[in-house]
């Protein structure tokens, strides 16, 4: 476990967590284990059965308020190595806010984006003011595995359009398993950034419900987004789904074709290989007109599925 202390009001690292702080805090907890969420609980007041929480790695997006602090849940996009294919998923990510610190705990390593210098970074760092920023780069994060997946889905789709290969649809269905999930956590998030605008502990959003409503609606255009890639991916599903039909289509035709044009010189060499009297079987040259005429009606057939466009 990783703990880093930063004292808000001048942005100064601290190497301990002080015993008494007369100053705003921002802890970020990386990769907690049990016994130290145990002790970081009791230095700073939070029940051990709130932080044990942030060891489960199937917690959904929600609020819930605790004495002195108010724990919220939020999912933010992740990359693992599957073998050689590279997956997208989500993980929760603990903050536990007061006015006078706030912790986040993280499961894994994540790196966000830093903001650029804007109004928010200009003011004097609170507690509430680096909850903004957080929401902000939970926000970026997600824009960005956005642009990642619309790369991959247009690749999937000039992949289908090139060559039929089963990598091609695996491919896609990766797409469409990682477009679920981030839109799983989208809503998710949107349901507890709407919730924050009615949070009454210690008053802490009562003059940030512009921010909340601003953040609010990006996640929902990053929503209709994800919508718009899902149709896109079920579009290329169906894409490819036609095209193997018509493969098929036309593989049928071909095959068919060859066998009624092969019937031809079939059928009639095996008329002359009856034991009977037949046209021509007294002339020398038997053989030979027996394979014009065979010949004759081949070129005539490719020529019939030539213009049909069977062949």
């Amino acid at each position: 476990m990783t703990v880093e202390i930063t004292d808000l009001r001048d942005n100064k690292a601290l190497d301990t967590l002080p015993e008494r702080s007369n100053g705003p805090l921002e802890i970020v907890v990386t990769e907690p284990r049990r016994e130290e969420l145990r002790q970081l609980g009791e230095k700073l007041a939070i029940p051990f059965e709130e932080l044990e929480d942030a060891l489960d790695e199937d917690e959904r997006p929600r609020i819930e308020e605790i004495e002195g602090y108010l724990k919220i849940i939020f999912r933010v996009p992740i990359t693992f190595e599957d073998g050689e294919v590279t997956e997208a998923t989500t993980t929760p990510v603990f903050v536990f806010l007061s006015k006078d610190v706030i912790i986040r705990v993280l499961l894994r390593k994540m790196s966000f984006k830093k903001l650029r210098q804007s109004k928010m970074n200009e003011v004097q760092r609170t507690p509430l003011v680096a909850f903004f920023e957080f929401l902000q780069q939970i926000i970026r994060s997600f824009e960005h595995r956005l642009d990642i997946l619309d790369h991959k889905i247009h690749e999937a789709e000039l992949n289908i359009l090139k060559t039929i290969k089963p990598k091609s649809i695996w491919q896609v269905f990766r797409l469409s398993k990682d477009s679920i999930y981030l839109e799983a956590s989208l809503k998710g998030n949107i349901r507890v950034f709407n919730r924050l605008k009615y949070v009454k502990t210690q008053q802490l959003f009562t003059n940030s419900l512009d921010q909340l409503e601003d953040l609010t609606i990006d996640l929902d255009q990053q929503v209709e987004l994800i919508m718009i890639y899902r149709e896109l991916l079920e579009n290329s599903l169906d894409a490819y789904a036609s095209v193997i039909s018509n493969n098929q289509n036309d593989l049928i035709k071909i095959l068919t074709s060859i066998s009624l044009i092969l019937m031809v010189p079939t059928l009639i060499a095996s008329f002359y290989g009856m034991n009977i009297a037949l046209p021509f079987a007294s002339s020398q040259y038997a053989f030979w007109i027996i394979l014009a005429i065979s010949t004759f009606f081949t070129v005539l057939l490719y020529v019939f599925f030539k213009v049909i466009d069977w062949v």
